[in-house]
């Protein structure tokens, strides 16, 4: 296989020293090995590889800085339109979500695990994304595995916690033990972390402590000092409930924000994904420790709750784009954050097309701490999506960036290409038997679901 790669782009997104877009018209991005090695209008030499789509779009891969690949697949319909009662998140997150995953972890096959993590990768690859930062329960090693099969870039953050079985009690509330001096969970995540964590590798490890509510101050005490110690990221949910609010108000009589901050856990290596309930405060808190939010507009959005992506974006807190696990797809999770944004500050010009892309981006990028990626420039590696832009849908182009973020899809993405790699063309994986991903990973949810019908977690009338 050659080690050379040619795209062509009618238009090529580029970003110039201080982070301001450039639209390159008619150029080509140069790749040797893994890398880009020229952006010019220069046609390649005989016999390189090359990617010619009639009118195009050439962008940097997306940035995924949080996912739940397995949940994608395994709750796919489940959620969606559910008539849970109130709290609808906090019963989503610890009455269904939970006990299924542990359901799946328990009973299913080690292959059939692996099928719906395949399947929920796949489907995120194919969405637009080329980086993925997962959040996965720690017995679940086989992300790793995966990961490395597929071809996407990856960062895995095995998840623990201090709590026992999780509920919700009569008063909404979540309801579990804490076991204050158990650090157990911790041990589990540094293993994996030290077994996969390579830098320069394509797939890599970070900690995932699970949330403030559920980890005790000793347990995220002892996640900073073993990423200080392994020179890691973490990754946590933080603030995405009004009942996680509550609870760190009534044990630490602060906000889950000053709670992480109290133990020592902000700071520019924590992703903090979604920060829904915030105070102006919390905000600038998280500015101040240069704090990393990952806003997930989708999942929110499918209860009713607004999650603008522009509220921390906007004053200053380091912001990117992740799909959670509701909506695998990049395109998607960008526009709905945009819609979003702009209907809670109530100002069409924020969160523009622009904005959104560089989120994905070189916001990511920075999150992650790879000036590598998110950019297309000579010496970046070779993280690169292709749109086909000869669609009715985005005909006539005025600006395509625009045209791709407010009017595209995933479908419309003629090739992705990862590491110098190109591993989706024409929406084909063609290293992969896409047919059996697909019933294998069917087969196996169908399991979990029947397993959870017949204990009452969820019901054909609620879901």
């Amino acid at each position: 296989m050659s080690n050379t790669l040619a795209i062509h782009g009618s238009w090529v997104l580029s970003w110039d020293k201080s982070g301001q877009p450039e639209l390159l018209k008619d150029h080509w991005v140069h790749v040797r090995g893994n890398r880009i090695e020229a952006v010019t209008k220069d046609r390649p030499a005989a016999g390189v590889e090359t990617i010619e789509v009639e009118e195009s779009l050439v962008l940097p891969g997306f940035i995924n800085l949080h996912s739940h690949v397995v949940n994608g697949a395994m709750f796919r319909g489940v959620p969606d339109d559910a008539r849970f009662e109130a709290p609808w998140m906090s019963r989503l997150i610890y009455q269904v979500l939970m006990p299924m995953a542990k359901i799946a972890l328990k009973t299913l096959s080690a292959a059939e695990v692996r099928s719906l993590v395949t399947l929920g990768m796949l489907d995120v690859l194919k969405g637009g994304t080329t980086t993925l930062v997962d959040n996965f329960p720690a017995d679940m090693e086989v992300f790793f595995d995966v990961a490395e099969e597929l071809g996407i870039r990856a960062y895995g953050a095995p998840s623990g916690s201090s709590a026992g079985p999780t509920d919700i009690g009569p008063d909404g509330m979540p309801r579990y033990e804490l076991d204050p001096n158990d650090t157990s969970g911790v041990d589990k995540m540094v293993a994996l972390v030290k077994r996969y964590e390579r830098e320069g590798s394509r797939v890599r490890a970070m900690l995932g402590p699970h949330a403030p509510d559920t980890c005790a101050p000793k347990f995220l005490r002892a996640v900073r000092a073993a990423a200080d110690d392994l020179g890691c990221l973490v990754t946590i949910h933080l603030a995405q409930t009004p009942e996680e609010v509550k609870l760190i108000a009534s044990k630490y009589g602060k906000t889950p924000v000053e709670y992480l901050h109290d133990v020592g856990l902000l700071g520019s290596d924590l992703i903090a994904a979604h920060c829904i309930e915030l105070s102006e405060s919390d905000l600038q808190l998280l500015k101040t420790t240069d704090t990393v939010v990952a806003n997930c507009t989708v999942s929110f959005a499918r209860e009713g709750t607004v999650a603008p992506f522009w509220r921390s974006a906007s004053a200053g807190v380091r912001t990117g784009i992740g799909t959670d696990s509701h909506g695998m797809n990049m395109v998607s999770e960008l526009r709905t954050a945009g819609w979003f944004s702009k209907l809670f500050h109530k100002k069409g010009y924020v969160a523009n097309a622009y904005d959104l892309v560089r989120a994905s981006t070189l916001t990511g990028a920075s999150a992650l701490r790879r000036p590598d990626l998110g950019r297309l420039s000579p010496g970046a590696t070779a993280d690169i999506l292709v749109f086909d832009l000869a669609k009715p849908h985005l005909q006539p182009v005025w600006d395509p960036v625009k045209n791709v973020i407010w009017k595209g899809s995933s479908a419309d993405i003629a090739a992705t290409v990862v590491d110098g790699r190109v591993i989706v063309r024409d929406g084909k994986c063609p290293h992969l038997d896409e047919r059996k991903i697909l019933r294998d990973a069917a087969d196996a949810a169908a399991k979990v679901w029947a397993l959870a019908e017949s204990r009452g977690i969820v019901s054909r009338e609620i879901a």
